[in-house]
């Protein structure tokens, strides 16, 4: 099963790479993003946010290389509806304005 998921992930990887879509280090931040997430889900109380992914994702990696992921999203799909606040997500705004 895990080589499986494995191969699947470095074909979805490579393919990425070559539409030069995101780059290793974009890449290393999405994934970190994702871990947070994963974080998130075996921890009470289990609130799933993007702020609270990017602040476990930056336990591996800088905030400066999610910034580019996020204007890249931004970008590609708009922010129709709020998805792609950089400043709430990457946490420069106060929890009460949440």
């Amino acid at each position: 099963m895990f080589d499986s998921l494995s191969e699947k992930l470095q074909g979805t990887l490579a393919g990425v790479r070559q539409r030069g879509a995101l780059t290793d280090d974009d890449i290393k931040a999405v994934v970190a993003h994702e871990l947070g997430h994963v974080w998130i889900f075996t921890h009470h109380p289990y609130l799933q946010t993007e702020q609270l992914a990017n602040e476990i994702a930056m336990r591996l990696v800088t905030r400066e290389s999610l910034e580019p992921v996020y204007a890249k999203v931004q970008k590609r799909i708009g922010d129709a509806v709020g998805a792609v606040d950089l400043a709430r997500n990457l946490g420069d705004t106060p929890a009460a304005d949440h």
